[in-house]
């Protein structure tokens, strides 16, 4: 029978070091003893994962379990208790997301963390038996954070924007898990091969989310932006700003960029721009906004103005053809490159392409 060991919180130099490895044709007493430990403390404790560097024991044991009332994280699966000695794991795809995590060595703070949604996961179980499996959603985001333990790492080091710390309490005070947008699979992603170029491994990219998307008026045109000093035709959006969610952010960017008060009738996902030269990714929320007032007042700002920004209103069909006929047409500002610009323009091709699909 295991027991209760106190858990070591950050600042202890413990959880700084990289783990070794646990012989596996000698899993003996003190390795069987350290999981029944991990078991017991997982048990007693809030979490719903635990490595052994945790309770102080340098080696590369992990504990997961969590029963589906304790899991704050939407459409999260319940995790029966499972042991993982000398985990390691890989990528399936590259499609990540951004939530909330918790860690029982960081406690009342919460850290918004991008992990990979799909992973292949190998370790050995108490007999020694090799597992290999395909885990996803929480259960694949659980597993990278405890990982991350065996290599000296605590989740504070990977977490997203200025503002991506939040306290327990503020977490249920505000609804933040609730923030995320339901229904946005991913639909395309903009690589440096989808412009002619040749992409390169981006180590810890700079990360921007964005809201977009297409802003529809009673007669049935939609937005679109012609700036036309770069010969660029786009779509309305920009960066999400703070503690905004998508939806307010793209609200607030339809009404700066069009003048128009938008109700959001309806969601195209997301899709993601791979921007490798820059070691940049950003993830864009697509919306449909339907005009319900339009203030005849826009807020374009000094850089939109310097390349000749103006918006104009076209039918959904007329717009893809603009998008399409300006991508070999296109110069640069003294703001951005033709090939930045590219990423923009084959983006808003790609949303007006899948608006026009699903009608």
């Amino acid at each position: 029978m295991g027991k209760v060991i106190q858990v070591r919180e950050v600042g202890d130099p413990v959880l700084e070091k990289v783990c070794d490895e646990v012989d596996i044709n000698n899993i003996n007493k003190d390795v069987l003893d350290t999981i029944e430990d991990l078991k017991v403390t997982l048990e007693y404790g809030t979490g719903l994962g635990i490595a052994a560097p945790q309770i102080a024991v340098n080696k590369r044991i992990i504990v997961v379990g969590a029963k589906k009332e304790n899991i704050n994280y939407n459409d999260a699966e319940e995790i029966p208790l499972t042991v993982m000695i000398n985990p390691i794991w890989k990528k399936l795809s590259e499609e990540t997301d951004i939530q909330y995590e918790g860690c029982m060595s960081v406690p009342s703070i919460r850290g918004r963390v991008e992990r990979y949604k799909n992973i292949e996961l190998t370790y050995y179980n108490e007999k020694g038996e090799k597992i290999i499996k395909e885990i996803h959603g929480f259960f694949a985001r659980l597993v990278q954070h405890e990982c991350d333990h065996l290599d000296g790492i605590v989740f504070l080091e990977k977490v997203k924007g200025p503002n991506g710390f939040a306290t327990v309490k503020n977490i249920k005070k505000y609804n933040l898990r609730g923030r995320k947008e339901k229904n946005m699979e991913l639909f395309y992603k903009v690589t440096d091969e989808d412009i002619g170029g040749k992409s390169v491994k981006m180590e810890n990219p700079k990360l921007r989310h964005g809201a977009r998307g297409i802003v529809i008026r009673e007669d049935g045109k939609i937005a679109v932006f012609n700036k036309s000093n770069k010969n660029e035709f786009k779509l309305p959006g920009g960066g999400i700003e703070g503690e905004e969610n998508p939806k307010e952010a793209f609200k607030r960017e339809a009404l700066e960029e069009t003048g128009c008060e938008v109700e959001i009738i309806d969601t195209l996902g997301t899709i993601e721009e791979y921007k490798s030269k820059n070691n940049f990714k950003q993830i864009s929320y697509v919306f449909v906004g339907k005009v319900i007032k339009d203030t005849k007042q826009l807020h374009v700002t000094k850089k939109e103005k310097d390349e000749g920004a103006k918006l104009l209103w076209e039918t959904p069909e007329k717009a893809l053809e603009l998008v399409k006929g300006c991508y070999d047409k296109l110069v640069a500002s003294k703001y951005a490159s033709v090939y930045s610009t590219k990423f923009v323009v084959l983006r808003d091709r790609k949303i007006l392409e899948r608006y026009l699909n699903l009608k």
